[in-house]
């Protein structure tokens, strides 16, 4: 199997995992603050983490640091952001607004790796992002549909959360150039549950920590399946563009959050929804296109 194959199976298998997340996520986000469940998410990853590390030793570069603190904050400011608003909003529109990922991904990658997506890849992108566009427009056109993205406050949660996680791809990929996989998905999920738990003290919101109590299983399964999607994605990042990494991730999670919304949510889906999605994996299918 090549490396380009490897990437592409530990991208669809991150990707699915992420989907299963996302319902996850939005279950316990109905039961606890986005802050604790930040916090308990992160350290509930540790442990396996842990076990990874400890199987795959090596050297930590001091160059890694400063990589490894920008991507831990950006991951605890797009938790919180993510948390929030998957908790409030209807979950198959809210997910749909992280397609625009892989456009924040593919500008940033131009600067900070050297990665310059082509026009089949441009096209792509942005016909999954015009997906997107399509989902959340509710019968508007042109325009009207960005001005209901801008004045919806769960849209422009997920806007930032895009923003961010577009960063902590281009960051992590700079991260683990000097440090192990391992180690650096050990860090993020330490770094993250420190951070968070210090913004909780600074607030005098401690106590927001006992609310796991409320649903200790689901909390359980959601760091395990968030532990082995972060491994899945680090590893696929060494072999995969990191532009069609997000486009592949971001439209099975569309793809997932419509049907997942009906079956867990009772969400409608409708023509429109449908036809978005459609447009969002013609969109994945141009990104590839240009690989092969």
């Amino acid at each position: 199997m090549s490396a380009l194959q490897i990437g592409l199976a530990a991208t669809l298998g991150c990707a699915v995992l992420w989907a299963v997340l996302d319902v996850l996520r939005k279950q316990l986000a109905a039961r606890m603050d986005a802050v604790g469940l930040a916090v308990w998410l992160a350290i509930g990853q540790a442990p396996l983490l842990g076990v990874w590390v400890a199987a795959s030793p090596g050297a930590i570069e001091p160059a890694y640091w400063p990589w490894a603190a920008a991507t831990i904050l950006f991951n605890i400011i797009a938790a919180v952001l993510y948390l929030g608003a998957v908790g409030s909003g209807q979950f198959s529109v809210a997910i749909p607004m992280l397609s625009f990922v892989p456009v924040w991904t593919a500008l940033l990658g131009i600067p900070l790796l050297d990665q310059v997506p082509s026009a089949t890849q441009f096209v792509g992108i942005a016909a999954v992002v015009a997906g997107a566009m399509v989902l959340h427009g509710q019968g508007r056109t042109g325009v009207a549909m960005l001005t209901a993205m801008l004045r919806e406050r769960v849209s422009l949660a997920m806007l930032g959360v895009a923003l961010c996680w577009a960063l902590t791809i281009v960051l992590d990929r700079r991260a683990t150039a000097h440090a192990p996989l391992s180690f650096h998905a050990l860090a993020l999920s330490v770094g993250i549950a420190a951070g968070a738990t210090a913004w909780l003290a600074w607030r005098g919101r401690v106590g927001d920590l006992l609310q796991a109590r409320r649903a200790p299983g689901r909390l359980v399964a959601a760091a395990v399946v968030a532990a082995l999607a972060m491994a899945l994605q680090l590893r696929a990042m060494q072999d995969v563009d990191v532009a069609v990494l997000e486009a592949i991730k971001r439209t099975l999670g569309m793809a997932a959050a419509i049907a997942l919304g009906r079956v867990v949510f009772a969400e409608a889906v409708t023509p429109r929804k449908l036809a978005a999605v459609a447009l969002m994996a013609f969109g994945t299918l141009l990104v590839l296109q240009a690989l092969w």
